[in-house]
């Protein structure tokens, strides 16, 4: 829909950005009717009795709050650090800013099948902490870290070797003359995108593992802390008051990624996350965690 949209293909209008917002609402609306049928269907509802859970269960309700919120708290964290620092780095210029943004696109082609395999994990944690096998929480853990280390470590290679393959969609329609500049500064940028996804990878699942098990709210702190003062008010410091350049923003990012995944390893080898539960078995309606 954005190439139809924005573009104006198929009998569609060119809109430009604004065909992008009504591909990105139309998209959603239509994944949110497909998702209800899936969720809702008659063979969901014999096995689990779907239509006759919508009373409210305050017990319930409290614990997804409980466990669930700090966990989407982290999200928008952490995208409202990465948010400061793109707007930090558009004080640099607009060059600089069109080569950051070029490389976080890019960069999503690791971090997306990366959380896709973070939930993954995160299910399976949780399934076998509820079963009390933390033995195999910790094996599911480390299945996803080696599957990660594979595809990171095969895009981290990709960014070095063959960055123009990345950079081919962006320049498709671009002033060759300007989109050369920018495809010269990208190309140094993925060097760093190529160091820190190595560690990404260790972020997202050892993340999802300990929230797994629902020590989601340390998750949190973790992200707040480290994307205020490692991320943000280093940025700030560098961009604003010393009048350093795009290589130090970068630098500094990367720092932080790597510090947030030894941060979250730590706490994965502490064990502390063996001895949660998000749901107590000989609770039926409390499901609180088990004393640590």
């Amino acid at each position: 829909l954005n190439y139809l949209w924005i573009f104006g293909h198929w009998g569609f209008p060119e809109m430009g950005v604004k065909g992008s917002a009504y591909a990105a609402l139309t998209t959603n609306f239509l994944s949110l009717l497909v998702l209800s049928r899936l969720c809702f269907s008659r063979a969901n509802n014999r096995k689990f009795n779907l239509l006759a859970g919508w009373k409210p269960d305050i017990p319930l309700f409290l614990r997804l709050l409980r466990f669930g919120l700090p966990n989407g708290l982290q999200f928008f964290i952490s995208f409202m650090g990465i948010s400061v620092f793109l707007l930090l780095v558009g004080r640099l210029g607009t060059m600089e800013l069109a080569a950051t943004n070029i490389s976080f696109n890019i960069n999503m082609l690791a971090f997306m099948p990366m959380m896709g395999l973070g939930m993954a994990v995160m299910t399976m944690v949780g399934q076998y902490q509820g079963k009390k096998r933390a033995d195999l929480a910790e094996k599911s853990i480390y299945s996803c870290l080696h599957l990660t280390n594979i595809y990171m470590l095969t895009l981290a290679l990709s960014y070095v070797l063959i960055p123009e393959l990345f950079l081919w969609p962006f320049g498709v329609r671009a002033d060759p003359a300007g989109f050369a500049q920018i495809q010269s500064l990208v190309i140094v940028l993925l060097r760093f995108v190529a160091v820190y996804s190595l560690f990404d990878g260790l972020n997202i699942v050892f993340s999802s593992g300990v929230k797994g098990a629902g020590d989601t709210r340390f998750v949190m702190v973790m992200i707040f802390g480290f994307s205020l003062l490692g991320l943000a008010l280093p940025t700030y410091i560098a961009m604003v008051i010393l009048k350093l350049g795009l290589m130090t923003a970068w630098t500094i990012i990367t720092i932080y990624i790597i510090i947030l995944s030894l941060a979250f390893y730590l706490r994965f080898q502490s064990g502390q996350w063996k001895r949660m539960l998000v749901i107590d078995r000989d609770k039926k309606a409390s499901g609180h965690f088990e004393k640590s």
